[in-house]
């Protein structure tokens, strides 16, 4: 405390206006930050809908003629999607017909969970799982199983986070620059009174 109080009040001023302006950049940052994950989110599992719906378009024949050869053609096309971890079609019973697996992925049970509802997605275990309903004229004739991983999130934070601090400490340089000049219009009278 003996250090604050022997400081200059010039210093003392400058001190008082980077921190209420750190402290509410800091604010806005992480506030920032929430809407910036979520909206990653919800353009990853627009993204994903959309091109669920393409292939859940391209399965329906070979669903509905228990085509195993043209299932797995339609689901190799996934590979162009660098997120996708796996994909899946089930039979109307709930089978595993077909299957997609990125190269690089172990070969685990949670890659074709079983159980869940068609036409849901949903974020679990940082991977974003989606099942689509395939169907021919009318007729259910399977579910599609998409995962994906939330890479694209993560690099779009990160570019985010890099951005938004790059911004911050300028604003603070500029805050700092400002509060010298302008803590002289009160420091300068206040030391004539002295």
């Amino acid at each position: 405390m003996r250090l604050v109080a022997n400081t200059p009040l010039k210093y003392k001023q400058a001190l008082i206006i980077l921190l209420s302006c750190g402290i509410s950049l800091l604010v806005a940052w992480m506030v920032l930050l929430f809407y910036e994950q979520q909206a990653a989110k919800t353009a990853l599992r627009q993204q994903l809908s959309i091109f669920a719906n393409v292939v859940a378009a391209n399965s329906e024949f070979p669903l509905y003629f228990n085509d195993l050869s043209a299932a797995e053609e339609v689901l190799s096309a996934l590979r162009g999607h660098k997120n996708i971890v796996s994909a899946g079609l089930y039979d109307t019973d709930g089978g595993l017909f077909a299957t997609y697996i990125r190269k690089e992925e172990p070969i685990t049970d949670s890659l074709f969970p079983m159980g869940a509802l068609p036409n849901t997605i949903f974020i679990k275990d940082s991977r974003l799982h989606l099942f689509q309903q395939v169907s021919f004229q009318g007729e259910k004739v399977g579910t599609l199983y998409i995962q994906s991983d939330l890479a694209s999130v993560d690099e779009r934070l990160k570019l985010y986070i890099t951005s938004a601090s790059i911004v911050m400490l300028a604003s603070l340089a500029v805050a700092l620059i400002l509060s010298q000049i302008l803590q002289r219009m009160i420091s300068v009278p206040i030391q004539r009174l002295v």
